[in-house]
């Protein structure tokens, strides 16, 4: 009688060690986390270059009315384009170093001076598209005589560049493709036309031709030392006057700019 109570007792006592080794070893095998992948970083992004300001090398001041067009879709009515006035204004007797105008005003709207006595008009939420030009263009300069800036009033009479758009609906650039730049429409009224390339790294690739053209094709090797990510294409179509007060030398341009971003790769 005995043996089968012993017996008993050893299954039991097997069955019990085997309970307490299963678990320790739950315990013992935490499961390995699976790893977060580590998300891939944005792709790097230009600042949007800024509008030409064209600068003849007899000049002793530029004033630039800038008419920044751009195109937004709307519900229903489809794509449409706005039209931004932001004028500028420099005065100089060395280039890049620019000289105090006093009052500065296109279409009787003061520009503000900057820190380094560059004008510029801000667009705001009261004015989102800045200063009109629909009536023409009229500059007025108060002058300032410690600086050497005369007094300059003047409606100069060239023509604004008629600009729509950038054409074919270009989204990306792919360097060793090169890329096309062409208006949607022919443009008219330009003296000239600039086409430009920008990328990330601040790096641009730049071409001025004559008003003539509304396209150019810049190639691969144009490209090459551009890097990638989200960039800009850009056309500026530009008429030129100009005008002699106090034996120095003044250009009034009219300038017409589409800009739109793309992914460079």
């Amino acid at each position: 009688m005995k043996k089968p109570i012993y017996l008993l007792l050893l299954v039991f006592m097997s069955g019990l060690m085997f309970s307490l080794s299963s678990c320790d070893r739950n315990e013992d095998e935490v499961p390995e986390p699976t790893p977060t992948p580590t998300p891939a970083p944005p792709p790097a992004q230009a600042t949007p270059p800024s509008n030409p300001t064209p600068t003849p090398t007899d000049a002793n001041g530029v004033l630039v009315a800038v008419k920044s067009i751009s195109s937004v879709t709307v519900p229903i009515v489809g794509p449409q384009k706005i039209e931004t006035g932001i004028p500028v204004a420099l005065f100089f007797d060395t280039p890049n170093t620019y000289l105090d105008a006093g009052v500065v005003s296109c279409n009787s709207i003061n520009l503000t001076k900057q820190t380094n006595n560059s004008y510029v008009y801000t667009v705001d939420a009261t004015t989102p598209t800045g200063v009109s030009y629909s009536s023409g263009v009229t500059w007025s300069v108060e002058g300032n005589t410690s600086t050497g800036v005369p007094a300059i009033n003047h409606s100069p009479s060239n023509p604004f560049p008629v600009l729509d758009s950038i054409g074919g609906n270009i989204s990306k650039v792919t360097k060793a493709n090169g890329v096309t730049i062409a208006a949607t429409n022919t443009i008219t009224g330009a003296d000239s036309v600039i086409f430009g390339v920008y990328a990330p790294n601040g790096g641009v690739v730049q071409v001025t031709k004559s008003g003539n053209y509304s396209s150019h094709t810049f190639s691969a090797a144009d490209l090459n030392g551009l890097s990638t990510g989200n960039g800009y294409i850009q056309i500026a179509a530009y008429s030129i006057d100009d005008k002699t007060v106090g034996g120095k030398k003044y250009y009034f341009i009219k300038e017409a700019v589409f800009t739109k971003m793309v992914a460079i790769e």
